[in-house]
């Protein structure tokens, strides 16, 4: 299935694709605890994240028997945004933050001032994240990507809460305790004022990844996109229960364009050393294992307007979803 046929900006614009609550685990979204969202109102907006993934790194294994690893069948694909202008994210996240507001309130919400959530004394012993600092995210889209979170201007520094990120897959014990505490300051808040709080996070991607395997050979082919990517990018809304409820893309969110130069990363040496060993293994009737690094270069002025279309296409997906729970 290629990557386009997921897109889901004209389904939005042109079926209402919210317009009904989605089955757990089936659509283009997947909604837990979503009977809890009834009845929501009055909403503070907590957190609005976007996190850029500025490298990905996949695999690919033969199917099976003695060529399934090892001595050949595996194949590794590294993706890597290259000459990237980190003040675009900037201006990205604070766009798909304003039109998220919008949308809320277009939706019947009540969006109201986070002064006094952003005052209490544990979400303030959340740290946030720095955005100059790669972040290592593992099983999330890529089997381990690096991403740059950048926070909405109209919500402050990235804070990543818990359930924002695979478990184990960032951070440490000190920042996860730091996040249950705030998640608990959050509950209470929500408790004391009958207010919700949602929470977004979007994880932006740059590569699609096609996995190609035989029984004893694997290939991987990257091209670029742009999309918020499923799984990982959600909105969270808190109700005041331990669970709050959570709707997650479930297919990415992307718009069509061209928003790439792509590059050959390998060096000359490496392209020399991998003809060698293919040529032996397949020689010898084994598998083999490859290796395809790629750079992605934004197109100037292209990458950034289209980045902004998918989160609010993004956005479009997530608030008739949690208009439709309500």
């Amino acid at each position: 299935m290629t990557f386009f046929r997921k897109m889901l900006l004209a389904i939005v614009l042109a079926f209402g694709l919210a317009a009904q609550p989605a089955m757990a685990g089936k659509g283009p979204v997947k909604v837990s605890k979503g009977s809890d969202a009834a009845g929501t109102q009055q909403v503070v907006i907590g957190q609005f994240t976007l996190g850029v993934m500025v490298e990905r790194k996949d695999t690919s294994k033969a199917r099976g028997g003695i060529f399934g690893g090892g001595s050949g069948g595996k194949s590794t694909g590294l993706g890597t945004l290259q000459g990237y202008d980190p003040a675009q994210f900037q201006v990205v996240a604070d766009a798909a933050y304003a039109d998220f507001v919008k949308q809320l309130e277009a939706s019947g919400f009540t969006v109201l001032d986070r002064a006094n959530l952003a005052a209490m004394e544990a979400y303030q012993k959340l740290a946030p994240v720095d955005s100059t600092k790669e972040v290592t995210v593992k099983s999330l889209v890529a089997e381990k990507a690096k991403v740059l979170f950048y926070g909405a201007d109209g919500t402050g520094a990235a804070r990543i809460m818990p359930g924002d990120y695979p478990a184990g897959g960032f951070g440490g014990f000190g920042s996860a305790m730091s996040g249950y505490k705030a998640t608990a300051a959050i509950n209470e808040y929500v408790k004391s004022t009958g207010v919700r709080v949602v929470n977004v996070i979007y994880y932006l991607d740059f590569a699609e990844v096609e996995k190609r395997r035989s029984m004893s050979t694997s290939s991987i082919g990257m091209q670029g996109v742009l999309a918020v990517a499923e799984n990982g990018s959600k909105l969270t809304l808190f109700t005041g229960k331990n669970t709050p409820t959570t709707i997650t893309l479930n297919e990415p969110v992307g718009v069509e364009g061209d928003f790439f130069a792509q590059e050959n990363a390998m060096g000359d040496g490496e392209k020399v050393a991998r003809g060698a060993m293919k040529a032996l293994n397949v020689l010898g009737g084994m598998g083999w294992n490859g290796m395809k690094k790629r750079n992605f270069i934004p197109q100037e002025g292209a990458y950034p307007e289209g980045a902004t279309d998918a989160a609010i296409a993004a956005n479009t997906v997530l608030v008739g979803e949690l208009a439709a729970l309500r």
